[in-house]
């Protein structure tokens, strides 16, 4: 039986029993089997995804490439060898086979990180984040949604790439935050640093992770760092977005300035970092 395994996450792969999937003879043919598989639930009129990939010819040119393009696709990942077939495929529709052996990261992902329509579920109902499942997420996620594959011609498929990035890199991005304060929580503030500055890898401009890393670094006693990440922020956001940080960032930068050990405690999420804050005062710059 003829295993598939898709990896959207980053650059396109297609491997088939473990081997890299060639004869792929197109970025559109790529680009058929990414929309296929991500949008497996419903079947698709082949009219529209005619239209979608090939939105600028006429509708019998169209419907030709479409036809040119899922026999290659066939070919690819040898589709009339696996049982069931990895593709459902009729005059009116195609559709990617549930059925079928097949492993998908975008599909595994969301299933890891708790999605739940269009949000992630993270924290449990006991208050505790399953931190496993998270990691494994976190660690799966290498890079933006079909990083490099563009389909310059189709205006439609170009929206909904984006669409998936911009939901994978969000629902990536509370990943990270919600393990962030996990580890925290249980006194790991390395790895809750980890993956506050993994944040910042993805969204160097996003306020409430260096939020986060201050908060982590005053926590540690290394009061300075959190001051420096503070500036470091603040250049940023007037750099690349013209604007200043928010009254409460500026607030905890003071607080944390001040050695105050108490007030700054509560994360963004409003999640204490610890059962209780440091006695002790932080160490000085």
């Amino acid at each position: 039986m003829a295993h598939l395994v898709l990896t959207l996450m980053g650059p396109f792969e297609a491997l088939l029993d473990g081997q890299v999937a060639t004869g792929f003879q197109s970025v559109k043919v790529r680009a058929l089997l990414a929309f296929l598989a991500v949008e497996m639930g419903r079947p698709h009129a082949r009219e529209k995804l005619a239209g979608l990939l090939w939105p600028n010819v006429p509708d019998d040119c169209a419907h030709h490439s479409l036809n040119q393009a899922l026999s290659s696709l066939r070919r690819a990942i040898h589709d009339d060898a696996a049982i069931p077939p990895f593709l459902i495929v009729s005059r009116q529709c195609v559709q990617f086979n549930r059925s079928s052996s097949y492993w998908l990261d975008v599909e595994a992902f969301e299933g890891l990180v708790g999605w739940r329509g269009d949000r992630l579920a993270g924290w449990e109902g006991n208050g505790s984040l399953n931190g496993e499942c998270a990691g494994q997420a976190v660690a799966m996620y290498r890079g933006s949604f079909l990083e490099g594959l563009s389909v310059v011609d189709s205006p439609a498929f170009e929206e909904w790439a984006l669409v998936q990035q911009e939901r994978l890199h969000r629902l990536a991005l509370e990943a990270m935050q919600q393990l962030a304060e996990a580890c925290a929580v249980r006194g790991d503030v390395a790895q809750a640093l980890y993956y506050a500055r993994r944040q910042l890898e993805l969204d160097p401009w996003l306020e409430e992770a260096h939020v986060q890393v201050m908060h982590l670094l005053a926590l540690a006693g290394r009061r300075s760092e959190a001051l420096a990440q503070y500036s470091i922020c603040r250049q940023l956001l007037a750099r690349e977005l013209a604007v200043e940080p928010a009254a409460s960032t500026t607030r905890l930068f003071q607080l944390i300035r001040d050695g105050n050990t108490t007030d700054w405690w509560q994360p963004v999420s409003g999640r204490p970092y610890a059962p209780t804050p440091p006695q002790q005062p932080l160490h000085p710059v």
